[in-house]
């Protein structure tokens, strides 16, 4: 009865410490496979809310933009997103374009994080209009044939975070459009 008891309490720990551990991480599966100017291709894997203002995000998606910018936010306006463009070209190597068209000044924070969530970089500034951003992947945080998630928040005054989301990317070197399966 005694060892019973034992395997029991040790099953309850065992199952609780995975429960916590999932909760830490994300799944990165379906991609929106786009060329070298973000026009879509198709879609890799389960389709999801990739590329969309849809919120939604967990406490500790959300903690991600927990950073200090040092950027003055006065003079920003919490409006509408006229476009964003997912992340081009995807799959990627070494850089990564994104593209918005702001209606008003706003500060942008976008985080690019492991399914993990540690963060691998971050950008923020504050813009009106298109913008266009470049990121810079390096190799030993980006190796090719892994997947990253790169998620996106929208503030102004008084308006902290009032339009997030999320995208995957695939991270690959030598990727042909004509050729999915060297990348996945």
């Amino acid at each position: 009865m005694r060892s019973s008891n034992f395997l029991f309490i040790a099953l309850i720990l065992v199952t609780a410490c995975n429960k916590d551990n999932a909760a830490k991480g994300i799944s990165i599966e379906g991609f929106k496979i786009t060329d070298y100017y973000g026009n879509f291709l198709f879609y890799q894997g389960t389709p999801d809310n990739d590329w969309k203002f849809s919120g939604g995000l967990s406490k500790e998606e959300m903690a991600l933009f927990d950073f200090d910018p040092g950027i003055n936010i006065d003079n920003t306006v919490a409006s509408d997103i006229n476009s964003l463009v997912a992340a081009y070209p995807n799959p990627c190597f070494g850089i990564l374009g994104l593209h918005l068209n702001l209606k008003d000044s706003v500060l942008v924070k976008v985080v690019i994080a492991d399914e993990k969530l540690n963060v691998l970089t971050k950008q923020a500034f504050k813009a009106a209009g298109l913008v266009n951003m470049n990121f810079a992947l390096d190799a030993n945080q980006f190796p090719s044939k892994s997947s990253r998630r790169v998620y996106y928040s929208i503030s102004a005054k008084d308006n902290p975070d009032y339009k997030t989301g999320y995208g995957d990317i695939r991270i690959c070197d030598g990727w042909d459009p004509a050729n999915t399966g060297t990348c996945f």
